[in-house]
């Protein structure tokens, strides 16, 4: 027997600021695979709770299971080399073993082989084959998971407007007021008050007048000859009268200060945003409750994405049959429409927003469609025509997203004519899948730093 050398004995102190035994560098490798576990799971009930509760990252007592390999969760530690060194045992039993009568114990001196195998890990000859390590399965609420599944995704090309720090007003028009310049004076609204005005001071004046006028015509027309004096006397009056009155309404002026009115503007501070991302999906006939359900997660993922790292985006949802809606994100996430498909009326819509409300030099635009890639074949030239004349040049990245397998020749029209947009410009991504279960791996591709071009 030996005795192991008191030189060889060593004492590691750990004086770094973290807990004793834990390894700042192996920690952080340690929760990238537990994170990695995180970000391969597809939870199933991701959209369960409403899209507020996604957008808001409120854990709303909705958790996801997710898998995590046992060996995911091993640290490092010190431990002593089983195969090198030397050291003292206590065994107890002094027997060879073989259950044969008459063996001896070993004796003083003596070696006995020890398995080489045995001390690491587990591998040695009695190991049995196949994995005996359990999977853990952990519960993660709907904030964590999105914390770790966003963690690594941003919008693309996302431009950082430094102009936005100070607000931006426009001139806007706010209707008429009663003083101004002569450049501001709004002609037809004058003049339609001053004329009221004149046929209100003179309206006792003119049903006179027009008593006095049908009198004059009957004297002229009656028989005067037996009181020619009365009949000269009441003539001489009514035509006085007649022409007293038409002074007094020729009198009354054309226009007078009460009836100026100038056209009266107000300065509007431009709604300044990050970016804005334009939802549009197909809601018609065509799409069943499963497409429906693989664009309304892809949209719910998308939603949680914005709210959550792009908190200042504004958000616009266009619902589509064959006539489009602006919809709450409520009724976008639950609507019941349904009818024909027409594809170009949803982008057109979409267009005139951008035009009415923001100012696409200072803002990032995003649009992303989905739906089954059913259109009216004669749409489709529209829909070409509306993105590249104008529309795509306004944004930052547009995504056309088709779920579904293709159940008509028009599915696949719509599909080429949007594949020849991907093709003349980086700005559109276009993709398909055939159900909710490819939701996450599309999302990825899209918005995940790695997959992002840099310019």
């Amino acid at each position: 027997m030996f005795k192991t050398p008191l030189s060889s004995t060593f004492i590691f102190v750990d004086r770094r600021q973290t807990g004793r035994g834990k390894s700042t560098n192996n920690r952080q490798k340690l929760l990238k695979r537990i994170k990695d576990s995180i970000r391969n799971a597809k939870p199933e009930d991701i959209d369960a709770g409403g899209i507020k509760t996604a957008g808001s990252g409120a854990a709303g007592g909705f958790t996801n299971p997710v898998k995590v390999a046992r060996s995911a969760l091993h640290e490092p530690t010190f431990h002593y080399d089983s195969e090198h060194g030397e050291r003292e045992y206590v065994l107890i039993g002094n027997d060879k073993g073989g259950g044969e009568e008459g063996d001896r114990g070993f004796l003083k001196g003596e070696e006995f082989p020890v398995s080489r195998g045995g001390g690491r890990g587990g591998s040695g000859a009695g190991r049995g084959g196949g994995n005996s390590e359990d999977d853990f399965i952990i519960n993660i609420s709907r904030q964590e998971f999105f914390d770790v599944f966003f963690e690594d995704c941003e919008l693309p090309d996302l431009k950082e407007t430094h102009e936005k720090d100070l607000p931006e007003f426009i001139n806007k028009r706010a209707g008429f007021q009663k003083t101004g310049n002569p450049g501001q004076l709004a002609i037809i609204r004058t003049f339609k008050l001053s004329k009221a005005r004149r046929l209100a001071l003179t309206k006792k004046s003119r049903e006179e007048l027009a008593e006095l006028e049908a009198e004059l015509e009957q004297l002229m027309s009656d028989d005067h000859e037996q009181d020619v004096t009365q009949w000269a006397q009441r003539m001489g009056w009514v035509t006085n009268r007649i022409q007293e009155l038409k002074d007094k309404i020729d009198g009354v002026t054309m226009y007078e200060d009460l009836d100026h009115r100038y056209r009266k503007t107000e300065k509007v501070q431009v709604k300044a945003s990050d970016a804005v991302l334009f939802m549009l999906m197909d809601v018609s006939g065509s799409m069943d409750e499963d497409k429906k359900r693989a664009a309304r997660k892809f949209f719910s993922l998308q939603y949680a994405f914005i709210k959550r790292k792009y908190p200042q985006t504004d958000l616009v949802f266009i619902a589509h049959t064959d006539e489009p809606e602006e919809m709450t994100e409520e009724e976008f996430f639950t609507t019941r429409l349904s009818g024909g498909t027409v594809v170009s009326p949803a982008w057109a819509l979409c267009h005139q927003i951008i035009r009415e409300r923001y100012d696409a030099n200072q803002t990032n635009l995003y649009v992303s469609y989905a739906g089954d890639g059913d259109n009216w074949d004669g749409d489709n030239v529209l829909v070409l025509k509306e993105i590249e004349e104008g529309l795509i040049q306004k944004l930052r990245h547009c995504v056309y997203l088709q779920v579904g397998h293709i159940a008509s020749n028009w599915a696949g029209s719509l599909w080429n004519t949007m594949q020849s947009i991907a093709n003349t410009t980086e700005k559109m991504a276009v993709l398909k899948i055939n159900d909710d279960s490819a939701v996450f791996d599309a999302f990825k591709s899209l918005y995940g730093k790695k997959g992002l071009k840099k310019k």
